[in-house]
C-alpha cells in the first residue's frame, strides 16, 4: 500500500554527488519570498545559478534536475525518470530490486533515460535511513547503499545498527559512517527533497515522474517503459 504524507503548503551508469550552492540558492529563495510575499512562492525545484553543469533538457516540463540530485545514468538523457521513495517501504524496495534493473538495461544504460532519486521519508526510520544514504553519498556510494537496503529488504528493521551493518557490507568505514549518522549533517538535505516533492504534489511513496507525467504508487517496469517510449516518440515528433 502506498504510504501517504500530509501536504504542507509551501510559503523539484552512477553519477557523482553534486553539491548544492547554498549561498546562491539562499539568495534566490529570499528574492522569491520577497517578490511573491511570505505566503507565495517556494524554493522547491527552483533551478540554482549555473554551476558548470549544463542540462540540455532543462526547459522540459516536470521536476527540474538540480545539482544536488542523485542521478543514475546520463544527466542529459532525453527522458528523465524521477522517483520519490523511502527506505522503510517494502514497495519502494521492490521497485529498486525487481523493476529498476529492467529499465536500466533498456533505457538507462543506453542513454535514453536517467533516473533521479529523491527522498520522501514518511515513516519514523525512513528519515535516519535517508541520512545514512547521504553519508554513503559523501564517499560516492549513494546508489550502492540504495541497492544494499533494497536487496536486504529489512523493512522496519532500520535501526542504527542495521544501517551500519549495511554500510559495512558495501565496504564503508563503519566508524566514519556512524559518526556521520549520529549527527544531523544531512537532515536539511533530506528535507529539501521532501519540500520539493510537496511542491510537485507528491503525497506518498513511491511516486514517479516521467518528465512531467506523474505516476503514484508502485509501477511495474512495463508501465514505466511504456511511458518512457511514449515520451521518446513525442520528443522525436512521432
Amino acid at each position: 500500500m502506498m504510504q501517504t504524507y500530509p501536504i504542507k503548503r509551501p510559503g523539484t551508469k552512477r553519477s557523482a554527488l553534486w553539491r548544492f550552492p547554498w549561498p546562491t540558492a539562499g539568495a534566490m529563495c529570499l528574492l522569491i519570498l520577497f517578490a511573491g510575499g511570505m505566503n507565495g512562492g517556494s524554493c522547491a525545484d527552483v533551478a540554482p545559478a549555473p554551476s558548470g553543469r549544463i542540462f540540455s533538457n532543462a526547459a522540459r516540463g516536470g521536476p527540474r534536475l538540480l545539482p544536488r540530485d542523485h542521478v543514475l545514468g546520463d544527466v542529459n538523457a532525453p527522458v528523465r525518470l524521477v522517483v520519490y521513495a523511502e527506505f522503510q517501504s517494502g514497495v519502494s524496495a521492490r521497485f529498486f530490486r525487481n523493476e529498476l534493473p529492467i529499465l536500466m538495461a533498456e533505457f538507462i544504460d543506453t542513454g535514453e533515460a536517467c533516473l533521479v532519486y529523491r527522498h520522501f521519508p514518511l515513516q519514523a526510520r525512513s528519515e535516519p535511513a535517508a541520512r545514512a544514504a547521504e553519508c554513503a553519498a559523501d564517499v560516492g556510494r549513494f546508489f550502492d547503499y540504495v541497492d544494499a537496503v533494497s536487496a536486504a529488504d529489512i523493512g522496519t528493521d532500520l535501526s542504527d545498527t542495521s544501517l551500519g551493518d549495511l554500510a559495512e557490507s558495501i565496504g564503508l568505514d563503519r566508524a566514519t559512517f556512524e559518526a556521520c549518522l549520529s549527527g544531523s549533517f544531512h537532515a536539511l538535505r533530506v528535507q529539501e527533497d521532501v519540500t520539493s516533492g510537496q511542491a510537485l504534489g507528491v503525497t506518498g511513496t513511491p511516486t514517479f515522474f516521467v518528465d512531467e507525467r506523474r505516476f503514484a504508487g508502485f509501477q511495474s517496469a512495463d508501465v514505466l517503459a511504456d511511458a518512457i517510449r511514449r515520451r521518446l516518440n513525442e520528443l522525436n515528433g512521432e
